[in-house]
């Protein structure tokens, strides 16, 4: 009786060994039209997305451009926008936050929307893209564009000088 279950363990044992020295599952990809939620949100394929490596402010977010007071929290989704116009977006699951929302590197048309957004100056990088994003940011402040023409949310300034601390 001890030798069977003797001999059964390694029968029991052996898929368990190959679960755990299985390959490492690729990132899941998310792929379908895309639906902007604000600057640094997608809906794609029923998932809600956050791009990874931005923040830009959101939907009622007021700041200065040209001197007058605006929800670049709008503008910065209708950016967004602009670069997935009629493009088919593809997600790359990074992460899920604690909160249950998807981290991803997203593309539209093989474009980075991330690096899109800060390009454009409707987004600033996170900490966690210091340096993929750095010269990207530094470029659209040099050329003044978007939101590096006025003045940044509050909670963007705050995030940027948490980052600068980090660096």
């Amino acid at each position: 009786m001890k030798t069977a279950k003797l001999l059964a363990l390694p029968a029991l044992l052996i898929p368990a060994l190959l679960l755990v020295s299985a390959p490492p599952v690729a990132a899941e990809q998310i792929k379908g039209k895309a639906t902007v939620i604000d600057g640094e949100t997608l809906r794609v394929a029923g998932q809600t997305i956050r791009l990874l490596g931005i923040h830009a402010p959101k939907r009622g977010d007021k700041c200065t451009l040209k001197g007058r007071l605006i929800d670049c929290g709008h503008i910065s989704a209708t950016a967004l926008m602009d670069l997935t116009a009629g493009a088919k977006v593809s997600c790359q699951i990074i992460a899920t936050r604690k909160d249950g929302r998807l981290l991803g590197r997203c593309h539209a048309a093989n474009y980075d929307l991330s690096e899109g957004m800060v390009h454009t100056g409707w987004a600033r990088i996170a900490s966690d893209a210091r340096t993929r994003y750095r010269h990207v940011e530094t470029a659209a402040r040099t050329r003044q564009r978007g939101l590096w023409r006025g003045s940044w949310p509050k909670n963007l300034v705050a995030k940027a000088d948490r980052r600068s601390s980090m660096d």
